[in-house]
């Protein structure tokens, strides 16, 4: 029984991990992602959803980002950062208070992966 309960939690885990940046730029469904910067953090966008949200703050952020993380670091190797460096860049680490940070401050650079084929 432990066994198996540590599986289970080894593959939570896993499906954890998957769901973060690397699983996601391996998926070319999401190819015309948005990378919105602002100084070493940033966050995924949708297609054009920042622009919109920008015009239009009634937008949900829910409609706007590809998923609720904030990372730090070059997009070749991001990682989250703690909630230390979150209050000192944004004085919050509050992540919906953060990504409407970079959102609304933030330089948009369209990502365009190449799978080599």
């Amino acid at each position: 029984n432990a066994m198996a309960t540590n599986n289970n939690t080894s593959h939570l885990s896993a499906n954890e991990a998957q769901s973060g940046y690397k699983s996601h730029s391996k998926n070319p469904t999401k190819s015309g992602d948005e990378v919105v910067r602002h100084g070493e953090y940033f966050v995924l966008a949708l297609p054009g959803m920042t622009e919109k949200w920008r015009k239009d703050k009634s937008i949900a952020l829910v409609d706007v980002v590809d998923s609720f993380h904030v990372y730090v670091g070059t997009k070749g190797d991001p990682r989250t950062p703690s909630k230390g460096e979150l209050e000192q860049e944004f004085q919050s680490h509050n992540e919906t208070d953060v990504i409407t940070v970079i959102l609304t401050k933030g330089e948009i650079v369209p990502v365009h992966h190449n799978h080599g084929k």
